[in-house]
């Protein structure tokens, strides 16, 4: 029985097997995804899913993983689970070159927010009608400035899984696994923490500290990259993703977020 889960990924369940597939318009990211699970699997990597591959459709096939839980960033326990995750991923540069895979693709944060920034420049007077000229004028300015701001990375480089949303991690009873490699890039892994600290921070209610005591390391990453936490990142994205499905319900949700992370900016940078 082939059931649909998203328009390129099923669950077939059949001869007792339960697996998921997922299907690859794309002959290059096909590869790419491929040789990261060939890597992982080779050095038996625990975080992430057994893969099989069927090279003539680009299909990646891999156990289907009931989820005991959800991924609940709000969680404490789930937060340390997910960094110990991303900690593990990262180190498997001591064990293989990311560098010399040829299909893996370098990334730059710098380049990635700049893009980002060109989008919302883009559609600003859109983002006017529905945010307000002030949040939108205010982001857009502290975009500007970490980009002014910016330190660009000299130092080490390892695979980064590239797309941290909370349903890319599932919990098990095997514990946590990542899916999804599709966005995975050779950079310092100091942009997906502060990427995470980002996605993080409105679920602790923008408590800092909480989770610099929870992951001291992110201390030395804002000491070391501070405009990593002026560049409104999920402002961006949440509206970016707004504007290609606009609902009124969505809309009044997303002010009340941009108000309170805005709020909370402010704090951050002129308050303290």
């Amino acid at each position: 029985m082939l059931e649909p889960i998203k328009p390129n990924v099923w669950r077939l369940r059949e001869d007792g097997r339960d697996v998921s597939i997922k299907g690859y318009e794309e002959l290059s990211l096909y590869i790419k995804v491929r040789q990261i699970h060939k890597q992982l699997m080779e050095f038996s990597f625990d975080g992430a899913l057994p893969a099989e591959f069927d090279d003539e459709n680009q299909l990646i096939i891999q156990p289907f993983y009931p989820r005991v839980q959800e991924t609940n960033f709000a969680s404490p326990v789930i937060r340390k689970q997910v960094i110990r995750l991303l900690e593990d991923l990262h180190q498997t540069e001591n064990i293989t070159t990311w560098w010399n895979q040829t299909t893996l693709p370098a990334s730059n944060l710098y380049l990635k927010w700049q893009m980002r920034l060109s989008r919302i420049l883009a559609v600003k007077d859109l983002l006017h009608q529905h945010f307000g000229e002030d949040l939108v004028t205010y982001a857009i300015h502290q975009a500007e400035l970490a980009m002014e701001e910016y330190i660009h990375y000299e130092t080490k480089h390892t695979l980064i899984h590239g797309d941290i949303a909370h349903h890319n991690f599932l919990i098990g009873k095997k514990g946590i696994k990542l899916i999804d490699f599709d966005l995975a890039s050779y950079t310092d892994p100091d942009e997906e923490w502060i990427l995470l600290m980002q996605r993080l921070l409105p679920f602790v209610d923008y408590d800092l500290q909480l989770l610099v005591d929870e992951h001291p390391d992110f201390l030395r990453i804002i000491e070391e990259q501070p405009s990593g936490l002026r560049y409104p990142n999920e402002v961006f994205r949440e509206w970016l993703a707004f504007l290609q499905k606009p609902h009124k319900k969505k809309q009044e949700r997303l002010l009340a977020f941009t108000v309170k992370a805005i709020e909370n900016h402010r704090k951050l940078w002129y308050d303290t």
